[in-house]
């Protein structure tokens, strides 16, 4: 379910979470625009669905973590709405986030003082694996696999 206009921390709302009960809950996928806000509402959205489908706390954690750097270099680099896909794969989660730019991520070696450039550092060390995936005149999907 897309989220239109531009809302603020106060407005945004959470996609729903229109989910087959009898695929237990395995999969979901979300849109939110490009703002600042849909950081704390994807990772709270991402965290519920965690929560419902019953992963471990640490993993609730690492998701956590993924998908708020995931999520804010969408915000920051993409400057386009997003999409935010979870699905569960063996006793892990892949999370996608899928954007417009096609503008690839690179990792930059942050200065000890810097305040931003780990974050694709940090989804790397908290992930089984990490990547992403260009698409031809759609943007790029960039995800990671969190496993216990």
């Amino acid at each position: 379910m897309a989220i239109r206009g531009a809302p603020t921390a106060h407005t945004q709302r959470e996609p729903s979470m229109e989910m087959d009960a009898d695929a237990a809950q395995a999969a979901i996928a979300g849109d939110f625009p490009a703002s600042a806000a849909s950081v704390p509402v994807a990772r709270h959205w991402a965290c519920r669905w965690a929560r419902q489908v019953g992963l471990a706390d640490v993993l609730v954690e690492r998701l956590s973590v993924n998908v708020t750097e995931l999520v804010a270099n969408a915000v920051v680099h993409a400057r386009s709405p997003f999409r935010v896909s979870l699905s569960l794969m063996g006793s892990g989660v892949r999370i996608e986030v899928t954007d417009a730019s096609e503008e690839l991520p690179r990792p930059v070696h942050a200065a000890p003082d810097a305040l931003s450039g780990r974050g694709l550092a940090i989804v790397r060390a908290l992930s089984a694996s990490a990547g992403v995936t260009h698409l031809p005149e759609q943007g790029k999907r960039v995800w990671s696999e969190v496993e216990p």
